[in-house]
Order: structure tokens, then C-alpha cells, then sequence
């Protein structure tokens, strides 16, 4: 069995201010360094065989801190990375009904077959985030490996667990710092938390931020 330990980034200045942050790779907030550091106190003494890390700055910096204890070292990884909105990064929600409300409304209402202007699609996040837990950890049989990512990716490889993909991966909430757990026997999954903030002692709202 393979335990997957998935773990959202902490808060930066987009996400602070709703801006949709995607490829775009501001630094972490205050807030999210000091989440960066709840996350390193709850894995303190848990034995992790590896930790993987989006190579987009929000996420190396949160696992540096969380696991820089542990002699497994970071491995990063552009598979790992948010989806890229486009144009829309930067934007509020605000901001985009007035610059691009046509086209922001149609990829709000369908973003499996549509895409932000310049952006990635849905179904491109889904498939390099499946592809990286069928292929990159295919050798992490009986391991314990983090996976230090953004929301997107993280939605991904839980509906890989729950067999359901597109806009159905939507459906439930990754919010910033939290911890959601996925155990992998060959191609059997178990989701054994979802979403756990517990440790930041509150509880954040979903933010379209990445």
C-alpha cells in the first residue's frame, strides 16, 4: 500500500485578495508561512519515505518549511503544478465579468469544454496529475509520500481515487494548508481524509486561487 499525503499550499497575497493565481508564482503571505509551519508541527516525528513539490514558489516554499527536518528531501515536480488560467491570472472574480464576462462566464459554467483565453484546460490538469501517480510514484509500493501541491492537482488525484473526473472534481473543497490523505493498493483507493484543517485551527474558505 502507498500512502498519499496531499497537502494545499499556504495562503499568498493572491489568494489573501481573491485573485485567481494559477501559473502565475507569487510568494507566500505571513499567514501562510505561519500555515507552512502548523503543517510542520502536525508531521513532526511521522515517518515520510518521500516528498514530492509543485515547482511553482507558494509550493516549495510550504514544503521547505513543513519537511526540511526530514531526511527524504524535497523532489520537485512541474506535473504537480496549478492549472493555468490565461489571461485570467491576477483577476478577481470582479475584475473578469468586466473585462472578459462573456468568455469567464462560459468557462464558469463549463470549464471541462472550455478553457480560459491563453489558459490550460481542465482535462490537461487531470490527465498530468493522474500520470504522475501512475507513473512517477509507481515505485513508492509500502511508502508513505507527500505531495505538496496546489488545489487543482490535489482535486485530480482525489477524483482519481473516487473514479469521477471534469467538473465533477469541483464538488468538494481543497482549502489553503489543509491535509487530505489517499491510500493506493495497486489500483484500489481509499480516501482517509479530505480536506483536514484541524490542525491550522480554523477552517478556510475555497478559494479559486490555486
Amino acid at each position: 500500500m502507498t500512502r498519499l499525503i496531499l497537502i494545499r499550499h499556504g495562503e499568498t497575497g493572491y489568494s489573501e485578495r481573491r485573485r485567481f493565481c494559477g501559473s502565475s508564482d507569487p510568494p507566500l503571505s505571513p499567514r501562510g508561512i505561519e500555515q507552512a509551519h502548523k503543517i510542520r508541527e502536525r508531521f513532526n516525528g511521522v515517518g515520510i519515505n518521500a516528498v514530492f513539490s509543485s515547482d511553482l514558489l507558494r509550493a516549495r516554499r510550504t514544503a521547505d518549511i513543513a519537511f526540511s527536518g526530514h531526511d527524504a528531501g524535497v523532489t520537485v515536480s512541474r506535473a504537480l503544478r496549478e492549472l493555468s488560467f490565461g489571461v485570467y491570472e491576477g483577476l478577481t472574480h470582479e475584475e473578469l465579468l468586466s473585462l472578459h464576462g462573456e468568455s469567464y462566464m462560459r468557462w464558469i459554467e463549463d470549464p471541462t469544454s472550455s478553457t480560459p483565453p491563453e489558459g490550460e484546460t481542465l482535462a490537461s490538469l487531470d490527465k498530468r496529475a493522474r500520470c504522475f501517480i501512475d507513473g512517477e510514484l509507481r515505485d513508492y509500493e509500502e511508502k508513505v509520500v507527500v505531495l505538496v501541491s496546489h488545489g487543482g492537482p490535489i482535486r485530480a488525484i482525489v477524483g482519481r481515487a473516487l473514479g469521477i473526473r471534469g467538473k465533477a472534481i469541483l464538488s468538494f473543497s481543497i482549502s489553503l494548508g489543509s491535509i487530505t490523505i489517499v491510500d493506493r493498493f495497486r489500483d484500489v483507493f481509499a480516501v482517509r481524509t479530505l480536506n483536514n484543517t484541524g490542525h491550522l485551527g480554523l477552517l478556510e474558505e475555497l478559494e479559486w486561487d490555486g
